[in-house]
């Protein structure tokens, strides 16, 4: 098992809203699919070669899924849908293999096909020094925080936010966390621009960027069916809190409180969710990428254009 591995993970999430905002996700409860893409490292202990070792994780990518959502409340007659989209910007992207994930282990049932195999839980956090439930938010019940002209520039609102100093400009844009960008595209706008630097500018219905911190922290059980291919399920938390927002809906700034409402909640299936990890350092016949770990970005540029091919 030691050696280099891509792992790729389809995701089965619940994505639900909080109701009465100026955007209710229609119908209230969905179901879509988030995506991630690692690279995974894997040592063995030498005299006991079920023990595995020193697993580190690289996160290559994320994909959120879409909800389609209308402006105001969703009842049997709600019309004017957009199909909303979370997005992870250049930025972002670029950043996310440069995060440290914790060092972990693992166990194997046996050393032959079939094996039952565990990873320990990784964790990595865009945005922020803290995790978990320590993650900074938005104070959504803070005198003023309801306010629209706060909380949509660079500077992180004390008065709203619960730990400013928590926060890391990770993607290096300026902005208070980590941002993830909002496109919401209603019926015969497919062909207009998303302005989510910018969404002053003439776009689609709902558009812009939230400032966040975001945590996902896979832990994967399943089956090595060879000395090249481990599958089976993983069970995560995708999981982002926002600390500010910069989003218009149909052309007028909403408040960061309105923006977080209007933000579904990702629930994630372990059952349904699936982990696929092949080989790819060359052993055993299997496919050589020469990945040089010390460049983490040009690695996962690697394995993200060789993915259709791998998984």
């Amino acid at each position: 098992m030691a050696g280099t591995w891509a792992a790729y993970s389809a995701l089965t999430v619940s994505v639900k809203g909080a109701p009465g905002s100026l955007v209710s996700i229609c119908p209230a409860d969905q179901e879509g699919q988030a995506f991630l893409t690692l690279i995974v490292t894997i040592e063995q202990n030498a005299a006991d070669p079920t023990k595995l070792e020193g697993i580190k994780a690289t996160l290559c990518a994320i994909d959120l899924p879409s909800v389609t959502a209308v402006a105001g409340t969703c009842d049997p007659g709600a019309s004017g849908a957009v199909t909303t989209q979370i997005t992870v910007p250049d930025a972002l992207l670029k950043a996310l293999p440069t995060l440290a994930a914790n060092v972990v282990g693992g166990t194997l049932s046996a050393t032959t096909p079939g094996a039952d195999v565990t990873f320990e839980q990784f964790v990595v956090t865009a945005g922020s020094t803290k995790a978990g439930a320590s993650l900074p938010k938005w104070d959504t019940k803070a005198a003023g925080c309801t306010d629209g002209a706060i909380g949509h520039t660079s500077m992180c609102e004390a008065t709203c936010v619960n730990d400013c100093p928590a926060l890391v400009d990770d993607d290096g844009d300026g902005f208070p966390g980590v941002t993830l960008g909002v496109c919401g595209i209603a019926e015969g706008e497919e062909a207009k621009p998303c302005n989510v630097e910018d969404p002053s500018m003439p776009g689609v219905t709902i558009q812009g960027r939230a400032f966040t911190a975001l945590e996902v922290n896979p832990q994967f059980s399943g089956a090595a069916t060879s000395s090249c291919k481990l599958e089976g399920n993983v069970e995560t938390e995708v999981v982002y809190s926002v600390v500010g927002a910069d989003v218009t809906l149909a052309s007028s700034p909403i408040p960061v409180a309105s923006a977080i409402d209007a933000l579904p909640t990702l629930l994630v299936d372990a059952a349904q969710s699936k982990l696929t990890m092949v080989r790819v350092d060359g052993k055993y016949a299997t496919p050589d990428l020469m990945l040089d770990l010390s460049k983490p970005l040009v690695a996962c540029q690697t394995v993200i254009s060789k993915k259709n091919e791998l998984f």
